[in-house]
């Protein structure tokens, strides 16, 4: 699967979750560390948890396995590196604490708009 087509599903499998304030960051020419970033916000450690473990199943079922995940029950940020696409799953308040948005001068104020131009 193409880093676009497994961003692609990410999102939308994000989405149809209800992770709030799903953001790509294109890191061509920025990283080699991956193609791209998806950063989205849960409602809670337990929705966090959920997300991370619905990607797993869902995306390992198309022998998309991540390469790892960091973070644990409870916990305020999880991680899932499936080598082209890193996921970054935060609660509210940690994404505001840690702002990747902004590490990787993203602008905070059009994440929405982003996300709403990419899709169509």
């Amino acid at each position: 699967m193409s880093p676009e087509a497994l961003t692609a599903q990410i999102i939308q499998i994000l989405d149809e979750k209800k992770a709030h304030d799903i953001v790509e960051i294109d890191l061509t020419n920025k990283s080699s560390l991956a193609a791209s970033l998806v950063i989205a916000t849960g409602t809670s450690q337990r929705h966090l948890q959920s997300l991370t473990d619905y990607l797993k199943t869902h995306l390992s079922q198309q022998k998309q396995k991540p390469i790892a995940i960091e973070g644990a029950n409870g916990s305020n940020w999880m991680v899932l590196d499936f080598g082209d696409v890193i996921v970054h799953l935060f609660t509210e308040e940690s994404r505001a604490h840690y702002n990747l948005e902004k590490i990787w001068n993203f602008p905070l104020p059009h994440r929405k708009e982003q996300i709403d131009a990419s899709s169509s």
